[in-house]
């Protein structure tokens, strides 16, 4: 019998943990590696919106959420709420600070 702390594994031998291992890690990388093209091909997005009012570019609202996503797989339903000039106005004072905890303070409101 096991006790609360301790699970029993669905896998009987080690081979077949290995085998389950190399797949996850397998598809793992490439989900993480298309996941972070996606992130450069927004901050490249973000830099051609520079503006003089927004120095440093902003998000889109769809671009927002595709960074909440992959920053934490979870995308608040409070993004599409905001209407899309305040994203561009919000995210564009964000990235124009200078500290970073400036910045998140900025973005989480």
């Amino acid at each position: 019998m096991t006790s609360e702390y301790e699970m029993q594994s669905p896998f009987t031998t080690k081979n077949e943990i290995l085998d389950w291992e190399t797949h996850y890690i397998e598809n793992l990388t490439e989900k993480r590696q298309h996941e972070e093209q996606n992130v450069i091909d927004i901050i490249e997005k973000v830099k051609a919106r520079q503006t003089s009012k927004t120095p440093k570019g902003y998000l889109l609202t769809a671009e927002l959420r595709e960074m909440a996503q992959w920053k934490s797989h979870y995308v608040p339903s409070k993004i599409d709420k905001n209407p899309q000039g305040l994203i561009e106005d919000v995210t564009g004072e964000a990235f124009s600070l200078d500290n970073d905890w400036e910045k998140i303070e900025k973005l989480k409101k």
